[in-house]
């Protein structure tokens, strides 16, 4: 995937010029649980390889978002305050998440296959802003207990999340073993290659972590969690761009300090160090975590682009040892 190194969102607006700011009442969807089921279409899915690892995502064109929100303005824009948050589109920091927990817990197909015991082994995930979901199915391969998965949009875990991890899991499992015979691959870059249809999915996950999907406003989620005694449950809190827009930056916060079990539960936060012409960004976004006191944050991976000067980070938000004898 390629995205311009001078990062602009492409919002809708009257002037077709990217809207520099949101309202917080426009951020108001209600939270709910998505459950899992086959909507009886087909699924077009291509190989992305990244680390050596090969995972399978969905394809979705402007045209299908448009049709799937019953909103025309999706093929013109990437985002739409209040209705849209991009869940459709793959974007650059999933797969820098993905590549960064691929070697940071040393991940493999080999270690899928093995199911060889891993930093992920036995934990409970959650990916914020999930869209394609792919570095929580990283973690749902690499043997998390659990991983659940939320994304502003509904439609958008019905019609890709769901599917992603489904097929990505039943490749493994061999439920299609043409395709399972070709995931290994030694080439440690990231690169796409032929697409190819799956048949709709008709059955849940075997042999694999527990998933559960969640839409709405992470307000609401984090609400809706808590409520279902899922309040500091998560050992690993995972989300990529989801900081561009500093209307919103702090509802993302308050979840993670709602969701993120103390006192050594640890959140990755992939997203670029500038949104030009939205505001946000990991710097803004660092400062307001240090402002509140409760996380320490601290930077553990660097994509420098190769043009526009923009860089792309991956920030590591954890508890102080100072809280530590407080649980023991």
């Amino acid at each position: 995937m390629s995205e311009s190194s001078t990062f602009r969102f492409n919002f809708i607006s009257k002037d077709d010029d990217v809207k520099s700011e949101a309202k917080e009442d426009e951020y108001k969807a209600r939270a709910e649980e998505v459950p899992y089921h086959s909507s009886g279409d087909y699924y077009e899915f291509e190989y992305l390889t990244i680390s050596g690892v090969q995972l399978l995502r969905g394809k979705i064109t402007s045209e299908t978002a448009a049709s799937a929100l019953s909103d025309e303005r999706l093929t013109k824009s990437d985002l739409v305050a209040g209705r849209y948050e991009g869940g459709f589109k793959l974007w650059e920091c999933a797969i820098d998440l993905c590549k960064f927990l691929i070697e940071s817990f040393n991940l493999s197909e080999d270690n899928f296959q093995k199911k060889s015991p891993n930093g992920l082994t036995g934990k409970r995930v959650l990916e914020l802003g999930c869209g394609h979901g792919l570095p929580g199915i990283v973690a749902l391969l690499a043997g998390a207990s659990i991983v659940d998965f939320q994304d502003y949009n509904h439609e958008v875990l019905k019609k890709l999340t769901i599917p992603n991890v489904m097929h990505n899991v039943r490749t493994r499992s061999g439920a299609n073993p043409s395709l399972a015979n070709n995931v290994a691959d030694s080439n440690p870059n990231t690169h796409l290659s032929n697409s190819f249809h799956f048949t709709p999915f008709t059955s849940p996950l075997v042999g694999s972590g527990s998933t559960h999907y969640f839409s709405g406003d992470w307000g609401a989620v984090g609400e809706l969690l808590t409520m279902r005694g899922l309040g500091g449950a998560y050992d690993v809190i995972l989300a990529a761009e989801t900081i561009y827009n500093p209307q919103t930056a702090r509802r993302f916060l308050e979840i993670i300090k709602q969701l993120l079990q103390p006192p050594r539960g640890v959140a990755y936060v992939a997203a670029k160090k500038y949104y030009f012409g939205v505001g946000g960004g990991t710097d803004s976004f660092s400062k307001m975590v240090k402002e509140d006191g409760l996380f320490e944050i601290s930077t553990v991976a660097e994509v420098k682009e190769t043009t526009g000067g923009n860089v792309r980070l991956i920030l590591k938000l954890t508890f102080p040892d100072s809280i530590c004898p407080y649980f023991l």
